[in-house]
Formats: structure tokens, sequence, C-alpha cells
């Protein structure tokens, strides 16, 4: 399969990919579908989560206040 839209190393099978373009990535491979960003967005939101429960989410350096 294409790999980042590169399409050139010789191979023994080659795959013949049909199907929306949004579900298979269309000539740029699979990681332009939307299929990997399901599996990133649960991942992600239980990370935050944890963070959150373990008092682990630090303020943005822009809102503590800083003495010079």
């Amino acid at each position: 399969m294409p790999n980042s839209g590169i399409d050139q190393f010789p191979s023994f099978l080659q795959p013949n990919v049909n199907g929306p373009e949004w579900i298979t990535g269309g000539s740029f491979g699979i990681e332009n579908s939307y299929i990997p960003d399901i599996p990133h967005l649960i991942i992600g939101v239980i990370l935050i989560i944890m963070a959150y429960n373990n008092k682990q989410i630090v303020k943005p350096l822009w809102t503590t206040k800083q003495n010079i």
C-alpha cells in the first residue's frame, strides 16, 4: 500500500484498495484517512482525564504570577 504518497517500493504483493477516499486515504495512503483519528482521539481523551485526575495539568506560563 502507498505510505505517505510514496508507491515506489518493489513488492511481491500488489494491493488493490477500493473504496471511499475518506476511508482508504486515496493515493496518499491509510494515514490520510479518518480511520486513525478515532483511536487517537480516544487515547488522547483518556490521557487528558488521567492527567487531570492525578493533578498533573500544568498552568501555562502566562497565567502564573512571577516575582522578579
